[in-house]
């Protein structure tokens, strides 16, 4: 991975909209503002409406408004300003307007990726509000996950009952103790906090998906880069919905990147996945940089 320049800010933030609630945006924003490092922040919206002028005008002015582009999808739209911004930054965070934090935890993330070299991409312990864990960190899928996953009167069939639920609870990494730092090779698309020379050298997301799945590809692709480390000690909020079990066209979309995602890293034949799967492991340190992911 290459350094970021000498002047490089230290940290970068895009945020992808789409008729946003502005409650839960002003929170998210507020948690940036917390934020005592040089840094500034990219608001992308994809909504078919901007946002409204008094809204905007509120902005701290490290903020950016990008607005008008269309509809062109998650990471799309996070590419906006990841291809024009990325090498700027010493870090780089794509995080989900419904996601906050308290003071102090970006300071924290930055302070341990200087310590160790080897991390490219990080993520905090993310919980519900009410404090519970939320599964969103996780091993690479297969296929009858995936399906198990998203249609759940699969989990009733008898004979299959055990056996795919002790595939979901692995996959969720829920055999591991997940109060310890862990390396895993799915981070989740709500914060994922990269070192801006890595993001450069992935190109940012890959487009194919629209929706859906592009965290899983970025993640696995900095996989064989570094290090992918969950920080248990550091929390953040996130006011997680499942909008693909609720609504017929994001389920679609779903499935759409689903096979995107299968074709192109393989449906059985996956070895890469069969070896970064049994490497999850908790994390021990920068003495980890020695024996990276690859």
């Amino acid at each position: 991975m290459h350094a970021a320049p000498a002047n490089a800010l230290d940290l970068m933030v895009s945020i992808v909209l789409y008729r946003p609630d502005i409650a839960k945006l002003q929170e998210c924003l507020e948690s940036v503002y917390l934020c005592k490092l040089n840094w500034r922040l990219h608001l992308i919206d994809n909504s078919d409406t901007p946002l409204e002028e008094s809204f905007l005008k509120s902005l701290d002015k490290r903020v950016s408004y990008v607005h008008g582009q269309g509809n062109v999808g998650f990471g799309s739209g996070h590419n906006l300003a990841i291809h024009k911004h990325v090498k700027k930054a010493r870090y780089w965070l794509v995080l989900n307007p419904d996601a906050y934090f308290g003071e102090g935890l970006l300071e924290k993330l930055v302070q341990r990726m200087d310590v160790d070299q080897a991390i490219g991409l990080c993520i905090p312990h993310i919980q519900n509000p009410d404090g519970s864990t939320q599964y969103v960190n996780k091993r690479l899928p297969t296929p009858e996950v995936f399906v198990a996953r998203k249609l759940d009167w699969m989990l009733r069939i008898p004979g299959l009952k055990t056996f795919l639920n002790n595939r979901l609870d692995k996959f969720v990494l829920k055999d591991m103790d997940l109060n310890k730092p862990l390396i895993c090779p799915f981070i989740s698309g709500c914060f994922m906090f990269f070192r801006g020379s890595m993001l450069a050298e992935l190109g940012g997301y890959d487009e194919r998906y629209f929706l859906y799945m592009e965290d899983l590809d970025i993640s696995r692709r900095a996989a064989r880069r570094g290090l992918n480390v969950v920080f248990s000690d550091i929390q953040c909020f996130h006011h997680w919905e499942r909008g693909a079990y609720k609504n017929s066209k994001l389920f679609r979309i779903l499935v759409k990147s689903c096979i995107s995602y299968f074709w192109k890293w393989g449906w059985v034949l996956d070895f890469e996945r069969y070896g970064m799967n049994r490497r999850v492991r908790y994390y021990e340190g920068p003495t980890e940089g020695r024996r990276l992911t690859v």
